[in-house]
């Protein structure tokens, strides 16, 4: 039997040329077999980047056995005609070799060269240098893996505004607000992109206002203020008071006291390290009359007083008139004057001591003080002449000093409403001397009340 392809094909051409008359068949030559070496490598998914999966296909012809070799590849080598898919777990440029050879003895060899790319995996930091006011420093660390990759940076709104750096180092972004920053990574096969936003505080900016102490909202010397800021993206302060007390202060809202009248200016500098905001006001204050002038105040009668819908009982320090319901322990020392009025009718009219309103028709004050009242000056027998005029044209304390107020039954009796205006006079317990005068009798019925105006000393002379 014959056991090689090349005996059966010289038997043919044996057989062949004695058809024609040619050689006998003894005489016959044996030719080996060729191979045709050839073979397709794709990769798998056409993604050339780490991991590579190479798909290999033996296109060969003519050979019985095969040895492959896959350098750098998993696995290294294979004597399948069809070894299938090859992994590739690191970038780099590689050989595949086949060697094929038959049963005729012949041996042929191919190699091909396949690329493998750097995967590719974005990955990036950025980090606040100092702080976040404009302008606003970000240093940027590319934690990207890999060699052989190309890097595409966009800062928007930065400077610089692009790089092509690995490790572009520092940006410098002025504009406040949000700012985007893109990272694209490519190995000539893909290229993939991470975005990310810095925020850029508001600029540095000021503003302030004050409120006026209780007390001192007519502006007169002394005047103690409260400062309140309106500052964005500051981080220290500096107050300067011209003619204030204290004179600077560091604190974010202080306090001050202006002693003596004039305009003086108050200066706010803000900063936060990198920019400084300033801004200036005026205040004025007044001369100093000792005088605290209350206008168009409303005394109920006893009822309107007692249900609350007006009250009958004035506090200088609270600068107004209380009502029944909001007399308390806390602020009855601070009451100055109790309104008697029997009722809309206004024939029995008095104003009493803040301690004897229990024995008046009111409730008893708690912590009351003592106050000397003259409600008639037409009967006092006291030697006080002050009329109407005398209150509207006084500007100071002076015309108050120098009176003696001391209660007569005359002075203390009730009046109606046929004298209009009154002026009533009066010294609080700590001394504070004032005058009251009516200008008005309003008849609402339970709600009836007296209309006057105030005019009190601050302090004692």
């Amino acid at each position: 039997m014959l056991k090689k392809r090349s005996d059966i094909y010289s038997l043919l051409v044996a057989l062949i040329l004695l058809s024609m008359g040619g050689l006998p068949i003894s005489c016959y030559t044996e030719t080996a077999l060729p191979i045709d070496l050839d073979f397709e490598l794709s990769y798998v998914n056409d993604d050339e980047s780490v991991p590579v999966f190479m798909d290999i296909t033996n296109e060969t012809e003519g050979a019985d056995t095969y040895e492959w070799t896959f350098v750098g590849g998993e696995p290294t080598g294979s004597t399948d005609r069809n070894p299938g898919v090859v992994a590739y777990a690191k970038a780099g440029t590689y050989n595949v070799g086949l060697k094929a050879s038959n049963t005729d003895g012949v041996v042929e060899t191919l190699e091909k060269e396949i690329t493998v790319l750097e995967g590719i995996t974005v990955d990036f930091d950025m980090a606040i240098v100092d702080n976040d006011f404009p302008p606003m420093t970000v240093n940027l660390v590319n934690n990207s893996p890999g060699e052989n990759l190309t890097y595409s940076w966009v800062f928007e709104g930065g400077e610089p505004a692009t790089s092509a750096e690995r490790h572009p180092g520092q940006v410098v972004f002025e504009t406040p607000g949000d700012h985007h920053v893109s990272l694209s990574v490519s190995n000539e096969f893909e290229t993939l992109t991470q975005e990310s936003t810095v925020r850029v505080a508001p600029d540095i900016s000021v503003d302030f206002d004050y409120t006026i102490d209780e007390g001192d909202e007519d502006m007169q010397a002394p005047v103690a203020i409260q400062l309140s800021m309106d500052a964005i993206s500051a981080t220290s302060y500096l107050w300067t008071f011209e003619g204030g007390s204290p004179a600077s202060s560091t604190q974010a809202e202080p306090s001050v006291v202006f002693n003596d009248p004039g305009v003086h200016a108050i200066h706010l500098e803000v900063t936060n390290g990198k920019r400084t905001a300033n801004l200036s006001k005026e205040l004025e204050v007044l001369e100093d009359t000792n005088l605290r002038i209350f206008d168009n105040l409303a005394f109920g009668v006893v009822q309107a007083h007692n249900s609350d819908q007006v009250g009958a009982i004035f506090s200088a320090e609270l600068g107004r008139v209380l009502s029944q319901q909001e007399v308390t322990e806390e602020n009855g020392a601070t009451l100055d004057l109790v309104f008697f009025g029997l009722n809309g009718n206004f024939g029995v009219n008095k104003f009493v001591s803040p301690d004897e309103a229990g024995t008046n028709g009111f409730a008893t004050i708690p912590g009351a003080g003592s106050t000397r009242i003259i409600n008639s000056l037409e009967h006092c027998a006291c030697g006080i002449a002050f009329s109407s005029i005398d209150f509207d044209t006084m500007v100071n304390d002076t015309p108050l000093q120098n009176f003696v107020i001391t209660e007569t039954s005359g002075g203390i009796a009730a009046f109606d409403a046929t004298v209009n205006p009154r002026i009533i006079l009066f010294q609080t317990a700590d001394g504070r001397k004032g005058a009251v005068k009516i200008t008005d009798f309003v008849d609402q019925g339970t709600a009836s009340y007296i209309r006057a105006d105030l005019k009190i000393q601050k302090l004692p002379n």
